[in-house]
């Protein structure tokens, strides 16, 4: 690992942005299965996380970094 504070930045933002979409999208899909089968408290917990995957996933692109 770099001691270079701009590199070591910049990883965490990349390792964020991919697991943060990975996990976004999985449980965008994962909560179709139980919304379809009626089961909305756990539809809710997966969008839920959806949400807070992504929010987090927006927070590391729009801080200095990746975008600027």
């Amino acid at each position: 690992m770099s001691d270079d504070p701009k590199i070591t930045a910049s990883t965490i933002q990349l390792a964020t942005l991919y697991g943060g979409g990975i996990t976004g999208f999985i449980s965008l899909i994962m909560a179709f299965f139980p919304f379809f089968n009626g089961d909305f408290l756990s539809a809710g917990i997966c969008l839920l996380a959806a949400a807070l995957s992504f929010g987090l996933m927006a927070n590391a692109v729009l801080r200095e970094g990746l975008m600027h």
